[in-house]
């Protein structure tokens, strides 16, 4: 990402969803149509493209597919191999499970999916001196399983992701995060 880009994007006072537009605006996710996208957001921004429920972001947190983090400055970056609550994926696999959502102009982004941040939010583990889940994460974990038993197209393909992504955390950690979602299931279904 040239300095130019990185200054547009981060001495602004755009949100982080204005952020993103202007990202995929000058460096597009994918080279050809053909190609898997290079980058994809994560976390918040994403929960809010996918489910339509708007909240504040603090930032905009990125994961690089490609490899090529060190062009990326001072994004929240997070790779495949090291993404949060220790989770460890192949490029691939987020690739091939992205979901393409409208951005603000019209245009479509490819974000992680949502199957994949529901298993990270439910999951407990601490980063940057912070003990997550917090109570936001939990209630994004809330809306993406409405969002998957309501209005999720192939909602079918998600139980592979998100038994994908349980395996994927490191093993002390699989229990709890399934015990976490499903706990949160249940009380969804109460109402």
């Amino acid at each position: 990402m040239s300095k130019e880009i990185q200054s547009r994007l981060l001495n602004t006072q755009a949100t982080p969803l204005e952020q993103l537009q202007i990202l995929v605006t000058e460096l597009p996710q994918r080279e050809d149509a053909s190609a898997p996208p290079a980058y994809l957001p994560t976390n918040g921004v994403a929960v809010e493209l996918v489910t339509g429920h708007v909240r504040p972001h603090d930032d905009l947190d990125i994961l690089v597919c490609d490899g090529k983090t060190k062009k990326w400055g001072e994004f929240d970056i997070f790779t495949p191999g090291d993404y949060l609550a220790g989770m460890k994926f192949n490029p691939e696999f987020f690739q091939t499970t992205a979901v393409e959502v409208p951005l603000l102009e019209g245009e479509e982004v490819y974000v992680v999916h949502p199957g994949i941040i529901m298993v990270q939010k439910a999951t407990k583990y601490p980063y940057g001196g912070v003990d997550f889940p917090r109570k936001k994460d939990v209630e994004e974990v809330a809306r993406i399983m409405t969002y998957w038993q309501h209005s999720a197209p192939n909602p079918e393909s998600w139980d592979a992701i998100v038994d994908r992504s349980i395996k994927a955390l490191p093993v002390h950690r699989r229990r709890p995060t399934t015990q976490s979602l499903n706990k949160i299931a249940k009380q969804l279904s109460r109402g």
